[in-house]
């Protein structure tokens, strides 16, 4: 089968999804941004490297429409949505598959919508959770074109010598609460802020935020902020507690699978797909969202509890490692193009028995 993988930077899960597909034997050509250096290892793959600079980007179109008449594709994997429109556009005869990792902003009166994942041409979307599932499924859209597929991930990648000191951080402190997330309204760092204010005077810890924050941020007392980093992961491991406290349109936090895959004790929010990870009393502590009294008093309740903690960090690992695989993750995505190709024309039947 030939398969054309349409990406932007390409997370582990998807680079590993990429391999995986070459390694079962599918002949694989990837778009991807040329910054993205994971495609540099990409044995066995044609790489085209192209930047959409709009939704709408005629470049974009005709570079897609040049790829899909020179090779011909079986069948079209999107995480790109930009890439998405473009490709939906210029392919014909080809199965697509669409990659979806949040909830919100699609509507049937939105064009936008209708050129992407609203689109009949797409056979099959891919959903990251069942949260983002069940909300195409109140959207109208026919249930036998969603798939749920976690982002599966793999706990040898978090193998690391990163240490506190490389952040400024000369000694642990009794308590290191860690998020990393971007500031944007949805991510509910404003409730985290107000959450970490109503601690008691007697708490020894502190808040280490990890993302991009706008100029005009605001930090409390003890609170660490690093901005971006590329590797926020690895430091997320070091720390006690991960938080993530997200107040809408939360897919599947990668953030949070990987602060679970290093042994960290979660806290998180009772929305998008996190309560799918995060099992209430059994992995962590899931609460509601926008509740900065909650959330203060589940991070003093683990704060203070080191058996807990070890507990859900224990349990959080090994969910990590035997519900969230990556391994899990490539059979599941082989498996829908297998089937989804089972079904297509009798000509291209013949055409994937040749070169399988």
């Amino acid at each position: 089968m030939r398969i054309l993988v349409l990406t932007d930077k390409s997370d582990l899960p998807e680079h590993h999804i990429i391999k995986g597909l070459i390694n079962k034997g599918a002949r694989v050509s990837v778009v991807a941004n040329p910054s993205c250096k994971r495609t540099n290892s990409l044995e066995g793959a044609k790489i085209y490297h192209h930047i959409p600079k709009a939704r709408f980007d005629l470049s974009t179109i005709f570079f897609l429409r040049n790829i899909f008449k020179a090779e011909k594709f079986d069948l079209a994997l999107y995480f790109n949505s930009r890439l998405l429109t473009a490709g939906l556009l210029v392919s014909s005869g080809v199965k697509n598959i669409a990659y979806r990792g949040t909830s919100g902003h699609l509507s049937w009166w939105d064009p936008t919508s209708r050129l992407t994942y609203l689109n009949p041409k797409v056979d099959k979307i891919m959903c990251v959770s069942n949260a983002v599932k069940n909300y195409f499924i109140s959207l109208g859209v026919d249930e036998s074109r969603l798939v749920t597929i976690y982002k599966g991930h793999d706990l040898s990648w978090y193998e690391s010598n990163v240490k506190l000191s490389d952040l400024g951080i000369d000694q642990k402190p009794k308590c290191l609460v860690s998020c990393v997330a971007n500031v944007r309204p949805v991510k509910g760092i404003e409730v985290l802020i107000e959450a970490w204010k109503r601690l008691p005077s007697y708490f020894e810890g502190k808040l280490l935020l990890i993302g991009s924050v706008p100029s005009d941020f605001k930090t409390t007392d003890n609170m660490i902020v690093t901005g971006f980093l590329e590797n926020g992961a690895l430091y997320s491991g070091l720390s006690d507690i991960f938080v993530m406290p997200s107040i809408d349109r939360e897919g599947l936090p990668k953030a949070l699978l990987e602060a679970m895959a290093q042994g960290v004790a979660p806290i998180c929010t009772n929305v998008g797909g996190m309560p799918e990870i995060v099992r209430n009393g059994i992995d962590g502590i899931v609460v509601p969202p926008s509740d900065p009294e909650s959330l203060a008093k589940a991070i003093l309740t683990l704060a203070t509890d080191s058996e807990s903690r070890k507990r859900f960090g224990e349990s959080s690992k090994e969910r990590v490692k035997k519900d969230f695989s990556i391994e899990k993750t490539v059979q599941s995505v082989f498996a829908l193009i297998e089937s989804l190709l089972a079904h297509s024309p009798s000509d291209l039947k013949e055409r994937l028995a040749q070169t399988n």
